[in-house]
């Protein structure tokens, strides 16, 4: 007679450690005598499938003692992650999902304290203001740096703001906890943290001065000045696919690995962290681990916008056009394949100027692109692409890549394919109009697509042909 129980579960903690699987790689140092140098704003799954995983690896080497994370929460939603994390002791599993379908599952240990700001904002404050904090780190999303989508400045008018900037007020938002802690380090003579931005926002450190010196300005001229002409905001880019964990990966995890976790993390295989290498009170050494340190993020943050983030703009408004909901159905079409082929040999490629065309240690783009989204386990919602703002469809439309691709071509060439992902872009909008209440293309507004059928018969007309 087979046996039915159901394996025993372990809960992950410190304790637990060497009674988990040995298929599970756990922590090999030891977490208690690590300092937290780094304060992370904005733990979620991407930067546990990042950051928090490099410095894991260089934990693992018996380097970056002195750079273990704490974790920070601002906004409300936030204690999940505080109450998921101290009650593993700030550890959680890491699984890499593979195209065949094997898992590799990993402990973290790199998180050694998590403070929610709302139970106490003076203990964040002094935490960031206090000398053992180096880096200041950032995933708050790209709506988080606050920055008006007319004006492009930071929004001083933002109710959450305004009240932050009140004399004597308690800061709430990350900018007014930064920014005290700030002043307080340099009232205290001590060396100013980096402000290290890891959003997926082009020229995110950039973006992070203008947020936080526009802040500071407000608050305080002087202080403003100084933390411009003091504090180091790095550009960076990250790429990963890092779904939103489900109840069902957290039951895949506990029957393959018989380990329970409150909030694991899923991802590919793939990963790619570029860095600029400036730091204001030094760094971990990033080089020993598989981040990119360089003078200049841009040419790796043109490639993943022109050629990865356009061609699966394009693919999700074709795929909906056809009837796929799935990405991973959609990617094995010939037709949509071979357009995104076309669009990155011919529209794309030729804007990937400056570099060589190609950045140090990338891999090819045109094959990342078709195989990035296709990965079947990872089954990715073709609406969720379709929903992002119209500023993302035409990411190869700014100016500098229209210059560069007409640097790069005869005048008059075909730009077939360009159009065709604009022609997709406005047809897939008419599309949902007819189906539903449609928000328009303004910043941060989405479309909303109905439940349909995984696959419906009839193409619509065509918007591209192969090239023959």
């Amino acid at each position: 007679m087979t046996d039915t129980t159901p394996p025993t579960l372990v809960q992950l903690s410190n304790a637990t450690l060497p009674s988990l699987s040995p298929a599970v790689e756990v922590p090999r140092y030891d977490r208690a005598g690590l300092t937290a140098g780094i304060v992370h704003f904005g733990v979620g799954g991407f930067h546990r499938a990042h950051q928090a995983l490099m410095i894991d690896d260089l934990l693992q080497q018996g380097l970056a003692r002195d750079f273990a994370i704490c974790g920070v929460g601002v906004m409300p939603s936030d204690a999940r992650m505080r109450d998921a994390l101290l009650e593993q002791n700030g550890l959680y599993t890491l699984v890499v999902k593979h195209p065949d379908g094997s898992l590799d599952a990993r402990v973290i240990g790199s998180i050694i304290d998590y403070l929610f700001a709302p139970d106490d904002v003076e203990v964040v404050i002094e935490r960031l203001a206090s000398p053992e904090v180096r880096i200041v780190s950032l995933t708050v999303t790209e709506g988080g740096y606050n920055i008006h989508p007319v004006s492009g400045q930071f929004d001083l008018g933002n109710p959450q703001v305004a009240a932050d900037l009140q004399a004597d007020a308690a800061p709430a938002t990350v900018f007014g906890l930064v920014v005290e802690a700030l002043r307080r380090r340099r009232d205290r003579n001590i060396v100013p943290f980096t402000v290290m931005s890891c959003d997926n926002l082009q020229d995110n450190g950039r973006v992070a001065r203008r947020a936080f010196v526009a802040f500071a300005t407000a608050k305080d001229g002087d202080l403003g000045a100084w933390i411009d002409a003091s504090v180091s905001f790095p550009n960076s880019m990250v790429d990963r696919i890092t779904p939103v964990t489900t109840d069902d990966d957290r039951a895949q995890i506990a029957e393959t690995f018989g380990l329970a976790d409150r909030w694991p993390v899923v991802c590919e295989p793939f990963l790619q962290w570029v860095l600029e290498d400036s730091f204001t009170a030094g760094r971990p050494p990033y080089e020993k681990s598989a981040a990119q340190l360089v003078s200049d993020v841009e040419p790796y943050e043109l490639m993943k916008l022109r050629l990865l983030n356009a061609s699966h703009q394009g693919l999700a408004y074709f795929a909906h056009l056809c009837g796929y909901r799935l990405v991973h159905d959609a990617v094995a079409d010939p037709l949509i394949a071979g357009f995104l082929r076309a669009y990155m040999d011919r529209e794309g490629s030729p804007t990937q100027t400056g570099a060589g065309n190609r950045p140090r240690g990338l891999q090819d783009p045109a094959d990342r692109a078709l195989q990035q989204p296709g990965r079947a386990r990872h089954r990715g919602a073709i609406g969720r692409r379709v929903e992002r703002p119209h500023s993302q469809v035409v990411a190869t439309g700014d100016p500098g890549a229209i210059g560069a691709r007409r640097r790069a071509r005869p005048l008059g060439r075909d730009r077939g394919e360009l159009g065709a992902l604009r022609r997709g872009d406005r047809r897939a909008g008419r599309t949902d109009r007819r189906r539903g209440p449609h928000q328009g293309h303004g910043h941060a507004e989405r479309r909303r697509l109905p439940d349909r059928p995984a696959r419906v018969p009839a193409r619509p007309r065509p918007v591209w042909r192969p090239h023959r």
